[in-house]
């Protein structure tokens, strides 16, 4: 090893040291306060047991992970791995959305495929989290959206076609178009008060709003829709689904501890009619709710909220399709009925808390 390579190791040391102070130095912090509101510690022990605390943890934590050396060396093929994905984003960032998935899925693969390699557990989320958000911040140039360009299209002229290209297109325009640019995250329940207000104003449709996080039990990826009876046929609306396609996480990343599926849309990405059903959503922000149709859309939500715990107690699980039947998911949005997903351990962005709990988001 040379020298330089020395010093920079040894400069991260102390850095991860310091980190890991940090980190255990806040969940001591959290947990002292509780016990003197509790009674249970006195005020001026405060200082002392927290700093024996905290040193007490991390060296429990560096002794679990095998040595300060072994965690210095995860971090750093973990930071080589995401480079390689920093650069791989960079150079794509100009083409059409699919090709530059092409280009990128492969260093997101190998960055995911880091992670499982070197941290096994839950206690160990917090030294590679935030390298997600750094991902998004990537993924966020304005070509990240498949079809984005054909959100602005020419309407029917059939109904009832026509009336639903109406209602999508003015609800977009009013709460996702900014300055000529639109902008979906995060503004379905933005885009749902505008249609509910539409829809108001034609009481020939019936018209039912639904949450998937509290209509449905999905915990992540918290989202909302409409469904509409208008003409004979039942529709879904959903003016804001592109949002869960952009580029950040369109590979999939099952067996990430503390992580949960990939963003939706991939689930509708990897297939040709599904593919051909994405297009139509998120060009026309509605579709006919048809069984099949109703088993593609929900079953990108529930694959997005399944993490490595639901595929390690049911190893025969498909990645990429649910055993829950289109009539299951009929009967959630009808009678409002919350469908069974999995364990509470299995299903969201998993938290760590203690050695015999471990919670959903």
């Amino acid at each position: 090893m040379s020298e330089i390579t020395e010093v920079v190791r040894n400069e991260w040391k102390e850095k991860i040291l310091l980190e890991i102070k940090y980190h255990f130095d806040g969940i001591v912090e959290k947990e002292l306060i509780r016990k003197i509101e509790d009674g249970d510690v006195s005020p001026k022990d405060y200082s002392k047991l927290r700093e024996e605390l905290c040193k007490q943890k991390t060296d429990e934590y560096i002794e679990k992970r095998g040595g300060i050396e072994k965690i210095v060396d995860s971090r750093l093929i973990l930071i080589s791995s995401f480079e390689k994905v920093r650069e791989t984003f960079s150079k794509s960032k100009d083409l059409a959305f699919f090709e530059r998935k092409k280009q990128i899925e492969p260093a997101l693969k190998e960055f995911y495929k880091v992670i499982k390699e070197s941290f096994s557990d839950m206690e160990s989320m917090w030294e590679y989290s935030i390298y997600f958000g750094m991902i998004r911040e990537y993924s966020f140039d304005g070509t990240q959206y498949p079809f984005s360009d054909e959100i602005e299209h020419e309407e029917s002229d059939v109904e009832p076609y026509k009336t639903l290209d109406t209602l999508v297109s003015e609800s977009r325009k009013k709460s996702c178009k900014r300055d000529n640019k639109y902008f979906f995250y995060n503004r379905c329940m933005e885009c749902q008060k505008d249609l509910n207000k539409l829809l108001a104003e034609h009481p020939e449709i019936s018209n039912k709003s639904i949450d998937t996080q509290y209509h449905m039990g999905l915990p992540v990826y918290q989202h909302v829709f409409n469904f509409v009876k208008i003409d004979g046929k039942f529709f879904i609306i959903d003016p804001t689904y592109i949002q869960f396609c952009d580029m950040n996480c369109t590979e999939d990343v099952l067996g990430v501890p503390g992580a949960a599926g990939a963003n939706p849309g991939m689930y509708l990405m990897e297939d040709g009619k599904k593919r051909e059903f994405l297009h139509g959503l998120i060009r026309n922000g509605y579709f006919e709710a048809t069984e099949k149709n109703i088993k593609m859309y929900f079953d990108s939500f529930v694959l997005a909220n399944r993490n490595s715990n639901f595929y390690k107690n049911h190893a025969s699980a498909s990645t990429m399709g649910t055993e829950i039947l289109a009539q299951d998911y009929i009967k959630a949005i009808v009678e409002g009925k919350k469908l069974f997903f999995g364990k509470p351990e299995e299903i969201g962005a998993i938290q760590h808390t203690d050695k015999s709990k471990v919670i959903s988001e």
